[in-house]
């Protein structure tokens, strides 16, 4: 049996939730705790399980970005962005605010955005369409496998056109601040 998302002419015809549709589902009990989704670009998709070098790599960034980052942010992992037709759940997004600030609500925007790869690379590359329509000006997919990374920035049109790879290092930037990271000390594992 053929998949349905396979056809063309079905997944035309898939029925989308908006942002307030997946919210009400979510606070009358619809998922479990172990149903592990996010909506992107209107659809439910099932989040990947963590491997243990991801989590790794994950904390590894968000500690590295948490001691840098002016007062103004906070780091945020595998929390909710709440965007104009997605809820993404990004591995690292630098929010700006306090935690106070998003007591009634998740961000509806982020000053960067960081995915891990080791296996969801090519899913991570097609989120980067996302968060240009969110006006992200920082998306990066750090390649866990090939120990580098991709940097999206300059939206224009609500895609991102200036897409750079990093082999060495990785300047991120958050109000104004640059932030260098060394990949090889960043990837030092082996797979």
């Amino acid at each position: 049996m053929a998949a349905v998302l396979d056809k063309p002419a079905l997944t035309q015809k898939l029925f989308r939730l908006s942002v307030d549709k997946y919210h009400r589902m979510i606070d009358a009990g619809f998922f479990n705790g172990r149903d592990r989704v996010e909506l992107i670009d209107g659809v439910l998709v099932q989040k990947m399980p963590k491997s243990k070098l991801h989590v790794y790599l994950t904390k590894k960034v968000a500690a590295i970005l948490s001691k840098v980052l002016p007062a103004a942010f906070m780091v945020n992992e595998e929390k909710p962005l709440t965007l104009a037709a997605s809820e993404p759940e990004p591995d690292i997004a630098v929010v700006e605010g306090r935690l106070e600030d998003y007591r009634e609500g998740h961000p509806k925007t982020a000053a960067l955005v960081v995915e891990i790869a080791f296996s969801s690379l090519s899913e991570d590359k097609e989120k980067a369409d996302i968060y240009a329509e969110a006006k992200i000006p920082q998306y990066v997919v750090i390649d866990g496998v090939k120990k580098n990374a991709i940097i999206y920035t300059q939206i224009k049109n609500n895609r991102y056109t200036n897409i750079i790879e990093a082999k060495d290092h990785l300047t991120l930037s958050v109000a104004d601040q640059h932030i260098t990271l060394d990949l090889q000390e960043l990837c030092d594992y082996s797979l």
